[in-house]
């Protein structure tokens, strides 16, 4: 059997996705989506709706199944996720759809959802109802003749609810954070990684701290007063700090790698993360110091700021430094962030000092210009 990963969709897998999506909703028999829908209007539903959308591989990269993560009601009901997930014909009946849905769950509950509510399981689709009990999903309620059957014309559909918070509840509790040996925290297929021309962002792993001790000593970095970059004596609560905080889905934190040799040359994160009003912060930078003032920072920005925008749709980036670092300062004004003022005593650094931050952000309205800003200084670097 072919094995295969789970992963965020890109940009450049929609060709594929908008094929097994088009040809699953032109049956008409799974689900509610008119068999005519356009490509826009898809697109729109499973890609730019959704808080995220995920695609399954195999090892040869061929496209096997998708499946998009959402809200199931704005406002009130915005705690209660809903999901929709598409198997490829020819891959079904290998365990992609209990993968992907089992996937699902771990990434609501990192996303802060209490509970997974399927609104409409056809009542012909056997296969699926069975498959989503086998996962705990309980039939709620029954739609008499809710669905228009493509060939079988009107069938009953199903309401199906599962709550999650019952099933990690570790997840949910502040002060109860999963030992950075869990399992959940190791070679995870739901990782980010964002890869540009010259620099790649990989997340963070447990085996990661002898390299960022070596990459932290070009410049001897733990020394510099306005931010925390790891030594050999501080890396592993670094690093079990930043897998924390990936694990309760309040932060996504990287490695800076270079393509070309595979070098980690310093580290980099999405924290702040609030789903609910789509916005992050980007921060904890730090770079090797043979690699500063080069194309490193800003291809990272670019990367980091394009997934922020373009794939978790967020409207609002901020970006928090220190008010005695007048190079991040520039640097981030030079991104096109706006300066937003002074926050006086945001936050206490290790030699005890009461530091003062400036706050500086970019909106989603000024994404596009910003975006052809940055592609033309990479082209120059």
């Amino acid at each position: 059997m072919a094995t295969f990963s789970i992963r965020a969709f890109q940009a450049s897998d929609w060709t594929a996705v908008w094929s097994l999506l088009h040809q699953t909703f032109e049956a008409g028999d799974t689900y509610a989506y008119a068999p005519d829908s356009s490509e826009a209007d898809i697109h729109r539903a499973w890609i730019e709706s959704p808080a995220a959308t995920f695609v399954t591989c195999l090892e040869d990269g061929t496209l096997a199944g998708t499946y998009c993560l959402k809200a199931n009601q704005p406002g009130l009901g915005a705690h209660v996720s809903n999901c929709g997930y598409v198997v490829a014909p020819a891959r079904q009946g290998r365990g992609i759809a209990a993968a992907m849905c089992e996937h699902s769950q771990r990434r609501a509950l990192a996303l802060g959802f209490l509970a997974m509510q399927f609104n409409l399981v056809v009542s012909t689709n056997v296969r699926a109802v069975r498959l989503w009990q086998r996962l705990g999903f309980s039939i709620v309620g029954t739609l008499p003749h809710a669905f228009r059957h493509r060939t079988l014309g009107l069938v009953d559909a199903f309401v199906m609810h599962k709550q999650l918070a019952r099933e990690a509840p570790e997840l949910l509790a502040g002060d109860a954070v999963p030992p950075t040996n869990d399992p959940r925290l190791q070679d995870r297929s739901d990782s980010v990684t964002l890869t540009g021309p010259r620099v790649r962002l990989r997340e963070l792993r447990a085996s990661d701290a002898d390299a960022l001790v070596t990459a932290a000593s070009d410049g001897e970095l733990w020394n510099l007063p306005f931010t925390v970059v790891p030594s050999a004596r501080t890396v592993h609560d670094y690093v079990r700090n930043a897998l924390d905080g990936r694990a309760i889905g309040s932060m996504i934190p990287f490695v800076t790698e270079l393509i070309q040799t595979g070098e980690v040359i310093g580290s980099t994160r999405f924290w702040k993360i609030d789903r609910t009003h789509r916005k992050l912060e980007i921060g904890s930078t730090w770079i090797a110091a043979r690699w500063q003032k080069s194309f490193v920072n800003t291809e990272a920005k670019w990367l980091m700021l394009d997934h922020a925008f373009e794939q978790l749709h967020c409207v609002r980036v901020q970006f928090t430094t220190d008010e005695t670092n007048a190079k991040s300062r520039a640097a981030i004004l030079r991104l096109g962030a706006q300066q937003e003022g002074i926050v006086r005593h945001e936050r206490l650094m290790p030699d005890g000092r009461k530091r003062n931050s400036v706050r500086f952000s970019i909106i989603d309205d000024e994404w596009p210009t910003l975006r052809k800003r940055l592609i033309d200084r990479l082209a120059r670097t």
